[in-house]
């Protein structure tokens, strides 16, 4: 699993006159207090700041305006019974959004966007784990987006919108180690599993999506006699992601487990996927009477997906990847472009009606099918052609590997046959106002989910030993 890409839409729009603000968060090991101490070290703190500021105003007075806003933090710190002088590095994580907005006449308004960060995660020091062998997890994160929005009439809004991201995303030594990863599952003095050498599976990352929408919303009072709020919608996205990643930095790590040590290899590879989505929806809210709303809508999305060819990978130089020794043999993958073929229905019903006619009690009801969307996460491993892992009995006299097993790429395998996870929805609820001050409610919800993407083992043979 990779962190997922997030940005956060600056909603603000700024205004005719400058204004801003800002803030400042900051903390020292004498402002931090611990109640735990282990082998004679309690919490340290040694370095903590998160800083914001804001601004906006008017680029052209009444016409367009901009609000920027900022972010940056700075954390180190020890957890108790870890020796300070362990603590890694500084921690940075910062972040940059601006908006511009603009109004066209005094019907239309268009407005841009752009957002960047940058981030880091570092795997804490413990007393079990050297410093090598933890991950830093880094990456940077820019996205950016545009919309218009128009009033065409006094019932009629046509909003269009794009918006676009894009993330790497790398897990490496800290201390940029390639050597080989080594486990102990059962140390000598029966304490915790220590690791160390280098990062057991070191990984990079790349993932985008673009994104478009459209939506016309229309009014009417005069529809089959009854008040309408009519919106119609389509949206298109396209994504893909993309992952180099080893058992280790040169393609083998080693474990210790009672007594015995074992080495296991496999050549570095890639996987990934691509994915289109287009969905169009109809929904209407309608007033049928003083007591009676309605909310009916129909949802229809065409996903598709598949993995593409990737390059088969081996370990040595030069490397494709900062992750380890990965460079490609010059054979193609053949990946799997037909994967996903999804056309999905969801249609959804609701209601609030209202016993009586004093408006003081209200019965409300919702029923709709909804699917998930489609994430490339869920179905690009294992990818084809996934290399062969070899696993060895290493003789403590000799270091002479003994064969043990295979897991083959025959072993593992997409289903060609998934179907979306799905979730079936009721929701009925009343409510109750028993005076100016108070009311009451009861609401029942209940849902039930079925075909969610896993693993499945078929065929299995089981003996005892």
């Amino acid at each position: 699993n990779h962190l997922g890409a997030v940005f956060n839409v600056v909603t603000k729009k700024g205004g005719n006159s400058f204004h801003g603000g800002g803030s400042l968060f900051w903390q020292t090991d004498s402002l931090t207090s611990t109640n735990v101490v282990v082998d004679g070290f309690g919490f340290k703190r040694d370095k903590f700041w998160n800083a914001t500021g804001q601004f906006g105003g008017p680029i052209w007075k009444d016409k367009i305006w901009f609000f920027a806003s900022g972010e940056a933090t700075r954390d180190s710190s020890t957890e108790p019974g870890i020796d300070p002088a362990l603590a890694v590095t500084t921690i940075p994580n910062d972040s940059f959004d601006i908006k511009v907005t603009s109004q066209l006449g005094t019907s239309h308004e268009l407005s841009g966007f752009f957002h960047w960060a940058e981030f880091t995660y570092l795997d804490a020091p413990v007393s079990y784990a050297t410093t090598s062998s933890l991950g830093s997890e880094f990456g940077t994160n820019p996205a950016w987006g545009a919309s218009l929005v128009s009033t065409l009439s006094t019932n009629f809004l046509l909003e269009l919108r794009y918006a676009g991201w894009w993330s790497d995303d790398f897990n490496l030594s800290q201390t940029g180690s390639f050597d080989e990863p080594f486990i102990d599952y059962t140390p000598p003095d029966g304490g915790p599993t220590t690791y160390s050498g280098g990062l057991w599976y070191p990984w990079d990352y790349v993932t985008w999506r673009q994104q478009f929408s459209g939506k016309a919303t229309l009014y009417t009072e005069e529809f089959l006699k009854s008040q309408h709020e009519f919106k119609f919608g389509v949206q298109y996205s396209k994504g893909s992601a993309r992952t180099n990643v080893g058992v280790g930095p040169t393609g083998s790590y080693s474990y210790h487990y009672y007594g015995y040590v074992y080495r296991s290899y496999r050549d570095p590879y890639q996987y990934g996927g691509v994915s289109n989505d287009l969905g169009i929806f109809v929904d209407d809210t309608v007033t049928v009477n003083e007591r009676l709303t309605l909310n009916l809508g129909v949802r229809f999305d065409h996903n598709t997906g598949g993995i593409p060819d990737y390059d088969r990978l081996t370990i040595g130089e030069p490397s494709i990847s900062p992750a380890g020794l990965f460079t490609p043999t010059g054979d193609r993958v053949p990946g799997v472009p037909d994967l996903i073929n999804w056309n999905l229905v969801s249609p959804r019903i609701g209601f609030a009606f209202q016993p009586t006619g004093d408006g003081r009690s209200v019965i409300k009801g919702f029923f709709g099918i909804h699917y998930d969307q489609n994430v490339i996460g869920n179905w690009d491993f294992p990818p084809p052609g996934l290399p062969t892992q070899s696993y060895y009995l290493v003789d403590p006299d000799t270091g002479e590997l003994e064969f043990l097993y295979d897991i083959t790429a025959e072993d593992q395998r997409p289903n060609k046959n998934m179907k979306t996870p799905r979730t079936t929805q009721f929701v009925i609820g009343y409510e109750q106002q028993l005076t100016d001050l108070i009311t009451v409610g009861v609401q029942s919800v209940h849902k039930d989910t079925s075909d969610l993407i896993g693993w499945q083992i078929e065929g299995g043979v089981w003996e005892s030993f």
